[in-house]
């Protein structure tokens, strides 16, 4: 499960974390919990390499640097905003993938962490935090609208899954939210023919 109150780009990274302990930890984990004082644990690290990896490809990081040597010169605020934005990763994320592709040194991102990435990112023009353009997968949309057909949820809880005004599915779904059938009184604790 993942905290919708997160913000996207850390949801996006807890979701490829958790992806890597579904395909190599499975048997060994039943409904553990990730929790920050786990992180020096080998399994906490190789979720959390591998969702770097994942989200900030090497080549794909490499090809934004802007020298063809990809030696980190020129690794400046205005790479790390782009680099955010264009994979939709934290700050963080990217110094520590930048760092851990030895394009920066411990100490240029030590530098680089006390800056103020989101007023710069404004000032470049970027409105959105990393990863919030991100929609929501199709899966999860159809078998929302699937459920509320069938009458496992209301209009209403559609609406929050799908963030839409209630109004606005029953426009797109073209039926209104369906009366619950209830009964008018509550049944007999025994059979009425007795």
């Amino acid at each position: 499960m993942i905290n919708k109150a997160e913000p996207a780009s850390r949801r996006r990274f807890t979701a490829a974390h958790e992806y890597a302990h579904f395909l190599v930890d499975r048997s060994d984990r039943a409904g553990d919990v990730c929790a920050h004082d786990r992180r020096r644990e080998l399994p906490e690290m190789r979720a959390n390499a591998f969702a770097a990896a994942f989200l900030l490809p090497t080549d794909g990081v490499k090809n934004l640097l802007p020298n063809s040597d990809t030696d980190g010169a020129g690794v400046g605020e205005e790479l790390v905003v782009h680099l955010a934005q264009h994979f939709g990763a934290s700050y963080e994320a990217v110094l520590w993938r930048l760092r851990n592709l030895r394009l920066i040194d411990q100490e240029r991102q030590q530098s680089l962490q006390r800056f103020d990435f989101g007023a710069f990112a404004e000032a470049l023009g970027y409105l959105q935090e990393p990863g919030a353009s991100e929609t929501t997968p199709d899966r999860f949309r159809t078998v929302a609208i699937e459920a509320w057909r069938k009458g496992e949820i209301s209009l209403g809880k559609l609406a929050e899954l799908l963030d839409t005004p209630k109004r606005d599915l029953t426009k797109l779904l073209g039926r209104p939210e369906s009366a619950q059938s209830r009964p008018s009184h509550a049944p007999a604790p025994e059979p009425d023919w007795l």
